[in-house]
């Protein structure tokens, strides 16, 4: 059994270094040696992409545990009145009340852009066209909750998203 004195581990794989800190990070060494020892059967690419998804799912764990909580502002007063009070959601969004609901209440326990899921039912997922810069998740089938990162950041980067603006619930379809 391995004890819970910290380890500070240094595993190189490649032009790639990940530091481990503890020892609940063991499994993920034991993950990335397993996928590097089947490396004829997988792309490079494909390797660094999981070990990626890796090291951003400790940083995330990490990171969660002490982390403050994103930081939301609107784009108007309205939207923000809304948008905080649970009846004026179900009166202003009849149709996705509930959804909206639960996406305000994922992203104001998310410590960064990077825990809201990119799987249904939040969908995270990057905008383009007259949404340049702005990211989304999904409300209902067609509407979605429109949001831009704010601040210095690299958008291209949820792991960095500390600070969001929601500028809008629509169906940009």
């Amino acid at each position: 059994m391995i004890s819970n004195r910290t380890l500070l581990e240094v595993y190189p794989t490649d032009d790639i270094l990940i530091k481990f800190s503890s020892t609940t990070e063991w499994v993920l060494i034991l993950i990335v040696d397993a996928i590097k020892n089947h490396q004829s059967c997988c792309s490079n690419r494909f390797i660094y992409y999981i070990i990626d998804i890796l090291v951003n799912l400790k940083y995330n764990l990490d990171d969660r545990l002490g982390g403050a909580p994103l930081e939301i502002c609107y784009a108007n007063k309205r939207l923000q009145k809304v948008l905080e009070d649970d009846l004026l959601i179900k009166k202003e969004y009849s149709h996705c009340a509930n959804s909206v609901m639960a996406r305000m209440t994922e992203l104001r326990f998310a410590a960064n852009l990077s825990l809201i899921s990119t799987f249904p039912p939040p969908c995270r997922h990057k905008l383009s066209g007259s949404y340049k810069d702005c990211w989304a998740v999904s409300c209902s089938a067609n509407y979605r909750l429109v949001f831009r990162p704010v601040g210095q950041t690299n958008e291209l980067l949820p792991l960095l998203i500390t600070k969001i603006e929601i500028l809008e619930i629509a169906d940009y379809h």
